[in-house]
């Protein structure tokens, strides 16, 4: 095997070392962006005077509005 092909393998399995190496750090970032960002949501809901409960249900309402805007725009869409 020529030095050069030897060369590039090496140089190919680092880069494969750091490539796993950085992918694993991001996603040790990823899960700490998330915890932080729960963290934060929490204590605004309990700022606010919300439980957990309260804020759950306050987002299925927003959803459930959401819906039912989305099929009447789509109703209206399909009249015109």
């Amino acid at each position: 095997m020529s030095k050069k092909l030897e060369k590039l393998r090496a140089s190919q399995a680092k880069d494969k070392e750091r490539l796993e190496t950085l992918q694993a750090r991001l996603k040790a970032r990823e899960e700490d962006i998330r915890a932080e960002e729960r963290t934060e949501i929490f204590g605004i809901v309990e700022e606010i005077g919300m439980t957990p409960e309260q804020l759950a249900e306050h987002f299925a309402d927003l959803l459930a509005q959401k819906r039912q805007y989305k099929k009447k725009e789509e109703s209206a869409n399909e009249t015109v």
